[in-house]
């Protein structure tokens, strides 16, 4: 009988251990009502849907640029871009993680250690930032290329004779 009646010791580990149970609950509840994330309005688009405008100043002349979400000189982001035939962006470094996924046309992805492969439509380009590589537009006609950014655009041009931006003032270099 002695055994069936608590002691005050167990009667504080049931109430911690009560009390932790309800606080993990509610502390998962309050979780699932939370976004993970500030999320943009949902937006469905087709290609002929989006409009585009001159290149980024990083890239050499010629790129067609259509912003999709985000602020590629600021941080993360969604891009599409449109080359034309023969359109090559010479050797250089991201920076950053980024995901280029080839839409239409034919893209010749070069890395510095004499790899690389042409990539048509549906084809991806996982890159590290902290390789270089080149890319080229190498189909029967212009290239359409989607680019997610995972930070900031920041392009380094191995060859600084490459980088575009070395010619313009400093307010228009991103």
């Amino acid at each position: 009988m002695k055994d069936a009646i608590p002691t005050r010791q167990s009667r504080v580990r049931w109430i911690g251990a009560i009390a932790v149970a309800v606080a993990a609950n509610l502390g998962g509840v309050a979780r699932a009502e939370r976004p993970l994330a500030p999320v943009a309005p949902m937006r469905l688009l087709n290609l002929g849907d989006v409009r585009f405008g001159p290149g980024p100043a990083c890239l050499p002349r010629g790129a067609e640029e259509a912003v999709i979400e985000g602020d590629p000189a600021h941080g993360a982001s969604l891009t599409v871009l449109r080359l034309p035939e023969g359109y090559r962006v010479p050797w250089h470094l991201a920076r950053t993680q980024r995901l280029v996924t080839v839409l239409g046309g034919a893209v010749m992805v070069a890395t510095a250690d004499g790899g690389g492969r042409v990539l048509t439509a549906g084809g991806l380009a996982l890159l590290d930032g902290d390789r270089p590589v080149r890319f080229t537009c190498a189909g029967g006609g212009a290239c359409l290329i989607e680019v997610h950014d995972i930070g900031p655009r920041r392009l380094t041009y191995v060859d600084p004779d490459d980088d575009p931006r070395r010619l313009m003032p400093p307010a228009r270099r991103q």
